[in-house]
This record gives C-alpha cells, sequence and structure tokens, in this order.
C-alpha cells in the first residue's frame, strides 16, 4: 500500500458521510399523511396526482417546516379515522370536523376551515322524469290515494264479473270465456265510470242495462272521488316535498354520509329515512334519480358540486346549520401537533393561507 493511501481513503469516506448527511438534511423528514377524497377539499386527477385545498395547505404547512409528505389516500372516512386512530399515519387531513366524540381518542390542529351542514335537492331545471317518479312514488306513499285507488278497483272488479256473467251468452261484445271475457268486462266497466264512453261495447239484455245505470251513479260518485283524492293528495304531497330547512325533513329520505357529522345530526331528527353512502360522490345520483329526497352533508363539499357536475340539476336550500370546524388529526399525543399549530398560524399571519383559500373558494378567507 502507497503511504497515506490509508489517510486518503478515511478522508473519502468521511467526505462522503458528510454529502450524505448534508443531502438526507435537505430532503428533510419524511411524514406519512392519510388522506380520502371530497371535493374540493381532497381530489385525485386523472393522472393519479391528489389537488385540493387541503392537500395544498398542507404542501405549505410542509414546506415550512421542512418535511416530506407520503400520501396515503383512503377510500372513505371511517377508514381514514380508524387509520389514523390505530397510528399507521403521521397525519390526517381531508375535511375532517373536530368533535367532542373524535376528541377523545384523537388529537387535532388548531382549525383551518369552518364549515357547516347544508340540504340540496334537486333544482326546479331538474328533469322532468326525476320529479314525476318522485311525485308518483309520494302519490302512493298517501293514505288517502291508496284507499281511493283500491275502493275503485274493487268496484270495477265487481260490476265487471257481474256485467259478464248476465251478458256472456248473448252479446259477442263479451267473450264466453272468462279470462279474456272479464277484461271486456273491466274495460267497459272503466269507460262507463270515467264518462268516456266510446260505444264499442254496451249490455244488450234489460239486466245488464239495468246493471249499467247502477254503476253509471256509484262509479261517477266514487270515480268522482278518486279523482279529487289524487289531486288533493299530488297537492299535498307537493306541498311537503318542499324542503327548506332541517325542520322540513321529517318523513323524508335523506342521503348523507355514513359516519359522518351530518349521519349524527340527521339521526336526532325524527322521521328521517336516512341513506348513508361510503362517499358523497354516490350520494348526488341518488338524488338525481329521485330514490332520495334531499342530500344533508357539509355545505362547501355540496356548493362545489352544485356549480361544477351539478350544474342546473340541484340547488343548496335553507341556511348553513351545526356550525363545525375542519382540523388535521393526529395519533393522541403526537410530538407533530405542536409544529402544526405554529407553522399553521405562521402561514395565516404571513397571508398564504389567504391565498390558498381565495385560489379554491374565490373568495378572501373569513
Amino acid at each position: 500500500m502507497a503511504p497515506g493511501a490509508g489517510v486518503w481513503r478515511s478522508g473519502a469516506w468521511a467526505l462522503l458521510a458528510l454529502a450524505a448527511l448534508t443531502f438526507g438534511s435537505a430532503r428533510g423528514e419524511t411524514v406519512v399523511v392519510l388522506t380520502k377524497p371530497i371535493a374540493p377539499f381532497v381530489m385525485q386527477t386523472s393522472d393519479g396526482r391528489i389537488t385540493g385545498f387541503s392537500i395544498e395547505l398542507w404542501d405549505a404547512l410542509a414546506a415550512h417546516m421542512g418535511l416530506e409528505t407520503d400520501y396515503r389516500l383512503l377510500p372513505d372516512l371511517k377508514t381514514l379515522l380508524a387509520e389514523i386512530r390505530a397510528q399507521k399515519g403521521d397525519a390526517a387531513i381531508a375535511a375532517i370536523s373536530i368533535t367532542a366524540d373524535r376528541e377523545a381518542y384523537l388529537d387535532f390542529s388548531h382549525p383551518y376551515f369552518n364549515s357547516g351542514l347544508q340540504i340540496m335537492t334537486l333544482s326546479t331545471e331538474a328533469g322532468t322524469l326525476q320529479k314525476t317518479w318522485s311525485a308518483i312514488r309520494r302519490l302512493f306513499a298517501t293514505g288517502g290515494f291508496r284507499s281511493a285507488l283500491l275502493t275503485l278497483a274493487l268496484l270495477l272488479l265487481v260490476f265487471a264479473h257481474v256485467i259478464w256473467w248476465i251478458e256472456r251468452d248473448r252479446n259477442p261484445a263479451f267473450s264466453r270465456r272468462y279470462p279474456r271475457g272479464l277484461w271486456d268486462a273491466v274495460y267497459w266497466a272503466l269507460v262507463t265510470v270515467s264518462t268516456v264512453g266510446y260505444g264499442d261495447k254496451t249490455p244488450k239484455s234489460a239486466a245488464g242495462q239495468a246493471v249499467a245505470l247502477v254503476l253509471i251513479f256509484f262509479g261517477y260518485l266514487t270515480f268522482a272521488w278518486f279523482t279529487a283524492t289524487v289531486a288533493s293528495s299530488l297537492t299535498v304531497s307537493q306541498l311537503e316535498s318542499a324542503v327548506m330547512g332541517p325542520g322540513d325533513l321529517a318523513g323524508k329520505r335523506v342521503a348523507t354520509v355514513a359516519g359522518s357529522t351530518a349521519e349524527a345530526f340527521l339521526r336526532h331528527l325524527p322521521l328521517v329515512e336516512i341513506v348513508a353512502f361510503p362517499l358523497i360522490e354516490d350520494a348526488y345520483p341518488a338524488l338525481l334519480a329521485g330514490e332520495v329526497d334531499a342530500i344533508v352533508y357539509d355545505f362547501p363539499s355540496l356548493s362545489y358540486y352544485a356549480k361544477h357536475e351539478g350544474r342546473g340539476q340541484v340547488r343548496l336550500v335553507g341556511p348553513i346549520f351545526q356550525r363545525e370546524p375542519y382540523g388535521i388529526a393526529f395519533p393522541q399525543g403526537s410530538p407533530l401537533r405542536e409544529r402544526v399549530n405554529r407553522a399553521l398560524l405562521e402561514i395565516q399571519e404571513s397571508g398564504l393561507y389567504d391565498r390558498i383559500y381565495q385560489k379554491w373558494f374565490g373568495t378572501p378567507a373569513p
């Protein structure tokens, strides 16, 4: 070995170690951040990138603290809360409401967004098919309509059987064979009570004509009652279907997200049929198809949908209620919480938070 070779090699290794240390420090500490899709806070682009208000806010916080971020995108809120509680991430950010129940098993940052719940319904410009189906469903749910329909059906069947039995052997307008003959008689009875009177089927015997007179008298009264009941039920149904606030949700099918604060709120309202979905994006098609009467969820997400994909089809109604702040969640006792709180205050004071807020919501931060 040449003289000084050992010293040269030791110096080279020292330089390499110093370079590695310097490079590692430049990269910073890497933290695992759990998140889930919820527009406009967290969204995934077509090329797989994650963006949104909450993501851009965390990127600003991470850069301020000198941290690298490893995002883990989870499917829904329940999974997100369970994973951060099990310490499978260093932090969780999406649109997570700070509540007393969650504070019992998680730690939260200072609030970074003041949210609340709102109601979404079909707009007045929504498709005729959806509104018609919704009106029919509410009509059949009315007890008065069901009673009137049953009475009319029984009247038609009774008189159809009587007129067929009388006319079957002497009137070619009524088939002698029972299934076909009964159909002819039901058709004649319905045309008679509705006063349409096509005249293609008429009783020929005196007994048949007497039955027809009785049916005309009682049938007219019954059909008039049925028509009035339908009109009344539709009017009441339209009035009852008008949802303008939480007090109008009784008796309605209301969609929301399973495990959310919106679901917890709805469970305290009487007579509300809750339809819970894993994601809020799953609730929108149900509303458009008339399968639910309304959606209750965080107003920023509903507002974003109403202004974009749902434009002209849905609308937000009533005031914002059940105000609730969003925060960044941490496992209990996390040392990262204090660092994030300090960074959050600093970027708010610097004006960076206001610029991010303005970008995503189009208005100055409150």
